[in-house]
């Protein structure tokens, strides 16, 4: 019943960001080292969602592989 709870907030989350995101449109600049781009501001709020989550999911599998639970 947790992993449940779990999924269904990470969902919400998940919709939350993506409504977030719909609604800044805009393009902004991003410095890189060799430059300066115009890239929307929903495609950057949905990459670092999903870079953050990627992250934090291989930090719990690394402590998961730690304590050894997997």
């Amino acid at each position: 019943m947790k992993f449940q709870w779990t999924v269904l907030v990470g969902l919400l989350f998940a919709m939350l960001i993506a409504v977030f995101a719909v609604f800044n449109v805009e393009s902004v600049p991003v410095n890189y080292f060799f430059g300066t781009e115009m890239i929307p501001l929903v495609l950057i709020i949905l990459g670092s969602a999903l870079l953050g989550a990627i992250i934090s999911g291989f930090l719990l599998f690394i402590s998961r592989i730690e304590v050894g639970d997997v």
